[in-house]
């Protein structure tokens, strides 16, 4: 037997708030529910959203095009989940119309902040799942250019720019924001042209390719989550070498306070594992740098001297770039 379900008076209020005048409860609803993908939507895949313009609307090849590459310029800038994403002052003057029509269509919602940019956009569920897919088809295209680019740099120098130039947020996203390549410090363990001009031409020629998106006045690049898994995919050595830059690297994060947990640092290995975290600081350890390693504790290791830790993980990383 079925039962009336009753909404509360606080939720009842909420939805009142936030419908449009003359907007029924049910739409409220129904639109709160296809935004989060829980709602039935015949945009279920980059086909699927080709053919909807294409048949119901009347676009041609061209303005298809358009309207997916401004879907997979937010997907991939939106960066994370804390940010408003694209700003509008970044994506509208060149996808006016194709952003206007995204967002009738449900794939993407505007996110409002009173911060420097009044508002950007971001994907709905529904919009990610289109846009990751958009996304991975990008990559099979450009799997020859992506070969060749990755071909191009030493493994141990496409690990120093990928661990250093970027940092992964919680949505999976590559972001130049805040990465030690990006802005260098005093204790950077980086600190060489050779590779900040790698760093750079690598970022040029993601971008070209549509797989990286630089926005808010150039002051940061990203790239998306898929971009991650594909890189290790390349090659087995390259993953190898990835896992011990990234060792140091979180190493290092964890010494100067970036990182202060055990779970925040196995929450960043990627590329490497606690097995392999654990092996470098007993290194360290030996060189009277660290304490020991101890899985059963939320600090997993104590330092002995900042000073030498960071010049002993800066020689490492040059050891490990070698020849470059």
């Amino acid at each position: 037997m079925s039962k009336t379900v009753r909404i509360s008076d606080e939720l009842y209020r909420v939805l009142d708030d936030y419908r449009r005048k003359d907007q029924t409860f049910q739409a409220v609803i129904e639109e709160l529910a296809r935004r989060a993908g829980l709602f039935p939507t015949t945009i279920k895949d980059v086909d699927a959203l080709t053919r909807k313009l294409e048949e119901v609307y009347g676009y041609d090849s061209a303005a298809v095009t358009r309207v997916i590459r401004a879907l997979q310029r937010i997907y991939i800038g939106q960066e994370n989940e804390r940010s408003i994403g694209v700003p509008h002052e970044d994506i509208e003057p060149e996808y006016g119309n194709e952003v206007d029509a995204l967002e009738r269509l449900g794939l993407i919602e505007a996110r409002h902040y009173t911060g420097k940019y009044e508002y950007g956009y971001r994907t709905t569920a529904v919009g990610a799942r289109v846009g990751s897919e958009q996304v991975r088809r990008t990559l099979d295209e450009h799997d020859a250019d992506l070969r060749e680019l990755f071909n191009g740099y030493s493994a141990p120098v496409l690990a120093v720019v990928v661990r250093f130039g970027f940092e992964q947020t919680e949505t999976g996203h590559l972001s130049t924001r805040g990465a030690e390549l990006k802005w260098p410090r005093d204790d950077s363990l980086i600190s060489d042209e050779t590779i900040q001009h790698h760093y750079e031409t690598f970022i040029e020629q993601l971008s070209e390719m549509g797989l990286a998106v630089t926005h808010s006045e150039g002051s940061f690049t990203v790239l998306p989550p898929e971009f991650n898994e594909y890189l290790q995919t390349t090659s087995a050595r390259q993953t190898d070498t990835l896992g011990e830059i990234e060792v140091y690297r979180l190493i290092k994060r964890y010494a100067t306070g970036d990182l202060t947990t055990r779970g925040e640092l196995l929450e960043q290995l990627h590329a490497a594992n606690e097995d392999d975290l654990e092996a470098v600081v007993t290194s360290l350890h030996d060189e009277g740098l660290t304490s020991k390693y101890s899985r059963n504790n939320d600090a997993p290791f104590l330092l002995t001297d900042y000073d030498q830790l960071l010049v002993a993980l800066r020689e490492r990383v040059t050891r490990v770039l070698g020849d470059r």
